[in-house]
């Protein structure tokens, strides 16, 4: 870890207090309240169920005002110090907060809840490892809030499997998730190792990165100068880091021609001895832990007839050529360790491990491949319930627009789930105008198919009860969202879901909202 600079104490004087000869009145006592929004509700309970004390030093120091001779607390400091009056366990908003939202009341308020199985979470991790061998490093990808289920408690059940590694897309993802495990005091808070895959955008100090020891993944000859510049402030003169080389997803990472004037720079032959020699000095800060590329079409990859859903698949074209290029780039990084995979890789040749994979998909039970082959444990359940009976009549419509109509008399019903809960905004239902796209269901009591019908609306989206047995509708009978069949076992999972409104499981799973209550269970 890179000890950072330590932080001095101003000496500067505290500006006086102009005095008046009529004292200003006292403010108005400040009237505690429960929180009224579930949203709120939702973000305060994944707070305070923690324990979380904000109070509580960071193990870093704080930067410094960045005004000379300003007397001024930093704005972290301010913040972290009304942060800590409000979360300190003896204030009466604590009290209040945890009274309200452990009250059974309210947690059955909520119209939906996400039931999130850590103890499959934890089984389908240790299978990539399994699958990946002791020797490749199986590190976890917890970006968007580990898919939108909580990237902390996903991180502290990992950890229990042995993950040391993990990736966020942003810097703040990486700074919330190393506060919170030392605001738990967790054992491995300052020594797990977490790497940020947008690299050091301009707006990003780099000395936010060394303050709460994250690592970039360099996209850019510009982001390596960068912190290679930065790395003179640390006491060895380097920071440690990993480079990004784009091999034909044409997204991220240094190009072929900008990756070939770095190799260059890196060994000191751009030019002249003494060019050369200069040119070396541009990235002399950069201590290279790892290389990566990311492949583009790793999800295609022909099976092995007669082989089981876990079995290893030979890669396409695609990933074989990027493959090819990425095995050039290494051999002019021996010292460093090299990633060329994600999540679908496990399941390809081992040529294509290298020495670390970077598993998001895996172990949420996403589909490597094909949605019927996936040979990974399901990890959500998402469940509500009904909320409205209609009878439709024959040639009646429902929803926005009326786009969906009844060609016959049916029953539908209303579910307390539409787009501003995480659903797809899906315009026509499954109308005509569908044609072609697997049809979207819920299981009512976990059995009974009942399709959508009509457009999704903000807050609430309607299904077809035909098929549902009459005894069922009512309101309140569970619906099944996301979650197995109460009697084959199979039921709907993300990746079913997903198909079926045209987008896949890491789209649909992140995008469920604070307004869904959420629910651990840990049984590995």
């Amino acid at each position: 870890m890179v000890p950072s600079p330590s932080v001095g104490s101003s000496s500067t004087p505290q500006p006086a207090i102009a005095s008046s000869s009529a004292a200003p009145p006292p403010p108005p006592p400040v009237v505690a309240s429960a929180p009224s929004s579930s949203q709120h509700l939702g973000l305060l309970k994944g707070r305070a169920a923690k324990g979380a004390q904000p109070n509580r030093p960071l193990g870093k120091p704080l930067p410094v005002a960045e005004s000379a001779g300003t007397s001024k607390p930093p704005v972290f400091a301010r913040a972290n110090l009304a942060r800590a009056k409000f979360w300190a366990k003896d204030s009466p908003i604590y009290a209040k907060i945890m009274t309200a939202l452990n009250e059974p009341r309210i947690e059955a308020s909520f119209a939906a809840t996400l039931e999130v199985n850590l103890g499959n979470i934890r089984k389908n991790y240790r299978k990539g490892a399994d699958k990946l061998g002791a020797h490749v490093e199986a590190a976890a990808v917890i970006k968007a809030d580990a898919y939108g289920l909580g990237a902390t408690t996903v991180a502290k059940a990992l950890m229990q499997e042995g993950c040391r590694t993990f990736f966020v897309a942003r810097t703040t993802e990486a700074i919330k998730l190393r506060s919170e495990l030392r605001d738990e005091d967790h054992p491995l808070a300052d020594t797990v190792k977490i790497h940020v895959l947008d690299g050091l955008l301009a707006h990003v100090e780099p000395r936010v990165l060394v303050e709460y020891d994250i690592s970039p993944v360099l996209n850019s000859p510009a982001q390596a100068k960068r912190w290679s510049d930065h790395a003179a402030n640390s006491p060895t003169g380097k920071l440690p880091c990993i480079l990004q080389f784009d091999t034909g997803m044409n997204r991220a990472g240094m190009t072929e021609a900008e990756a070939e004037t770095m190799i260059a720079q890196l060994s000191g032959t751009a030019g002249p001895d003494a060019a050369g020699s200069l040119e070396q000095e541009r990235y002399a800060g950069l201590e290279v832990t790892h290389i990566m590329t990311h492949l583009a079409k790793a999800g295609e990859a022909a099976p092995r007839p007669g082989e089981g859903n876990d079995a290893t698949r030979q890669a396409g074209e695609t990933s074989q050529a990027q493959l090819a290029r990425f095995e050039t780039l290494c051999q002019h990084f021996p010292q460093a360790k090299h990633s060329i995979g994600a999540s679908s890789t496990v399941f390809l040749e081992p040529a294509f491990h290298k020495d670390m994979v970077r598993m998001g998909g895996t172990f949420h039970g996403q589909a490597p491949f094909e949605a019927d082959t996936n040979p990974l444990l399901p990890t959500i359940t998402l469940v509500t319930s009904l909320s409205k009976i209609h009878q439709l009549k024959a040639g009646e419509g429902t929803g926005y627009g009326l786009r969906f109509t009844a060609h016959q008399d049916m029953p539908v019903a209303t579910i307390p789930l539409g787009y501003a809960d995480g659903l797809p905004r899906r315009a026509h239902g499954n109308a005509p105008a569908d044609a072609g796209q697997p049809e979207a269901f819920v299981l009512v009591e976990g059995r009974y198919r009942a399709p959508f019908v009509g457009a999704t609306s903000m807050d609430m989206s309607t299904i077809d009860l035909s098929a549902v047995p009459k005894a069922f509708h009512h309101e309140g009978a569970r619906v099944t969202v996301i979650g197995p069949h109460e009697a084959s076992g199979q039921g709907i999972t993300p990746d079913h879901f997903g198909d079926s409104e045209g987008t896949n499981a890491s789209e649909l799973q992140t995008k469920i909202t604070s307004r869904v209550r959420k629910t651990y269970t840990d049984q590995a």
